[in-house]
């Protein structure tokens, strides 16, 4: 059994060479060895939103957010997702949360967006 730490190192080399579906495989077979890792589960939805694969990108989030339910990344990573599915009142309301979590100016600028959009009666709950 390969070591945690060869296993991210493996997965991160895979996505900063652009070799996305290997590092989703790495990444799976990670997550099988041990399934509850929110990081994995959020590493991997932020590489299905590359390749575009954005209801599996809203998967991985949502198992991420099921073992660390304050993880602003994993918001962020299903607001992104839902936004571009043009689910706009899911985006406006996960983009919130990720920004009250931690602050982050890629989501301000993500929810500027939203708010000049046809659409733009969104209503969230401000919690």
């Amino acid at each position: 059994m390969m070591p945690r730490r060869l296993w991210v190192k493996l997965w991160r080399s895979y996505i900063s060479g652009g070799n996305l579906e290997e590092a989703i495989e790495h990444l799976t077979e990670a997550i099988l060895l041990n399934c509850t890792s929110a990081i994995m589960y959020g590493t991997k939805a932020s590489v299905y939103i590359k390749m575009k694969k954005l209801n599996a990108a809203i998967r991985d989030a949502n198992a991420a957010l099921e073992i660390n339910p304050d993880s602003a990344k994993d918001y962020k990573s299903r607001g992104i997702a839902h936004s571009m599915l043009g689910n706009w009142e899911e985006a406006a309301k996960d983009l919130h949360l990720a920004s009250k979590l931690d602050f982050d100016e890629e989501i301000s600028v993500i929810l500027r967006r939203l708010n000049l959009h046809p659409a733009r009666n969104i209503v969230y709950d401000q919690m």
